[in-house]
């Protein structure tokens, strides 16, 4: 039996996430000693879009947390990896429970975010990155507040 996770965990586990993505952000950026993976975040990118395409919502969240992990992977710490591992089970399970509690609801952002920060990296451009992760912060909160789905 999995214990429900109240819309409070959800969250707390999202503002863990994002502290990491904004401290591997700031890493990368003042630290010649790492880099992002583009190669393997774009290689994740183009299969988040195509499970989109094909509507398959559990293999589509899966790959926005890979996208996730990757970003975090720069850091090259274990234990942040560690905790995004667990994380992203917990996630994944709240994610495809409210996709399959709420058809009417289908959010497929996390694609959309994922480009934009791609794109970002790719120019290198690490304020825009920043600004794109407190947006899809605040969104994804909001939604988990309003109708506790994202």
């Amino acid at each position: 039996m999995v214990k429900e996770i109240s819309f409070k965990e959800i969250i707390e586990m999202f503002e863990v996430t994002f502290a990491h993505q904004m401290y591997v952000l700031e890493l990368v950026e003042h630290s010649d000693h790492y880099t992002f993976n583009l190669n393997e975040l774009k290689a994740i990118l183009d299969q988040q879009l195509i499970e989109k395409e094909q509507g398959r919502y559990f293999e589509y969240a899966n790959l926005s947390l890979s996208f996730t992990r990757s970003f975090i992977a720069s850091a090259n710490n274990n234990v942040m990896l560690q905790i995004m591992d667990v994380l992203r089970d917990r996630i994944l399970m709240y994610s495809v429970a409210n996709y399959k509690l709420y058809p009417q609801q289908r959010y497929f952002t996390g694609a959309h975010y994922n480009e934009l920060i791609y794109e970002a990296l790719i120019e290198e451009n690490y304020e825009k990155i920043r600004q794109i992760l407190c947006e899809w912060r605040i969104k994804t909160r909001e939604r988990i507040m309003m109708i506790g789905s994202f």
